[in-house]
Parts: structure tokens; C-alpha cells; sequence
């Protein structure tokens, strides 16, 4: 399974574990803050995303919505459009009830931006509107200002077709 990150012989997988560890072992940039009811609504943010959104939309899932339950591409793009819509949604209800910032909690990037911008590039891969959602919006364009979210877009990868 990807993502996978190899150092000195281990191999770590998962995206939220993976973050973790960074952040665990390269303390500077925190990627969580250091209030624990901050840093629990964080990780509430990230697992919306990273445990009832994103796996709907994996590869395999949507082969399977095609080649086992006969949907064409209409019907993928429904599941799509609802799944990623509602937790969308969720994120954005999340951030309504936080103070506006650049970013999902705070003044620099954490654990929930690079959540949520891989994300939001999905739902405009799929094709879902986003203008209900000005805050996530906003976040992404912050996020996306930054060398590091720059570089690590999707069409800027050696494997972009």
C-alpha cells in the first residue's frame, strides 16, 4: 500500500502514521500544535478526511464500484460526488466554528492542511463543486503559495502523465 516512507531500514506506512513520525522526529516545523484540545481537533479534521473520505475514492474501490457492481462513469461520479462532498462539508463545519486563520488551525501549516489539500485536488479531479466551502478554499490557496505544497502537487511529480 502507499504512501510508504523508507528510513534507516524502516518502512512506514500510512499517511496520518507517517505525519506523526515527522513530526515526532523532526520536531521543527511542528505539524501538530501543542494544545491537546487543539491537537485532538486536528486529528479530528485529518481522520474525516484520511478514514471516511479518502478510502471511497481509491482506485480499487472505484474498479470495484465498475467492474463488480456494473456502475458506469455516472454512477461513480455520484458516489464520488457524495462522499467527497459530505466530508468536504464536515471539514468545512469544523473550521466554521474555529477562528479564521491562513490555515485549518492556526498561522502556519500542520497535520490538517496536508490533509486537506491533497483533497481538495481530488474533488476538482473528480470534477466536484467546492464553492460551498470558502474556508477550505482559502486554506488550499494558502497552502499552495508555499514552496513545499508547490512542489508537492501531483502534476509535479516524476510519474504525472
Amino acid at each position: 500500500m502507499v504512501p510508504a516512507l523508507e528510513d534507516g531500514g524502516e518502512v512506514f506506512t500510512q499517511s496520518l502514521a507517517i505525519i506523526e513520525w515527522l513530526d515526532e522526529t523532526h520536531p521543527t516545523p511542528p505539524l501538530l500544535p501543542a494544545d491537546p484540545a487543539t491537537r485532538a481537533h486536528v486529528r479530528a479534521f485529518a481522520q474525516v478526511i484520511a478514514c471516511e473520505v479518502h478510502p471511497l475514492q481509491n482506485l480499487r474501490v472505484l474498479d470495484y464500484l465498475r467492474q463488480e457492481l456494473g456502475q458506469d462513469d455516472a454512477g461513480v461520479n455520484r458516489w464520488l460526488t457524495r462522499w467527497i462532498g459530505e466530508g468536504l462539508a464536515a471539514c468545512e463545519a469544523l473550521l466554521s466554528r474555529r477562528p479564521e486563520s491562513p490555515f485549518c488551525f492556526g498561522e502556519a501549516p500542520g497535520l490538517a492542511d496536508i490533509c486537506l489539500v491533497p483533497q481538495m485536488f481530488s474533488a476538482d479531479r473528480f470534477g466536484i463543486d467546492t464553492a460551498a466551502f470558502p474556508r477550505l478554499r482559502a486554506v488550499r490557496i494558502a497552502c499552495e503559495a508555499l514552496p513545499a505544497f508547490a512542489e508537492a502537487a501531483p502534476g509535479r511529480q516524476p510519474d504525472a502523465a
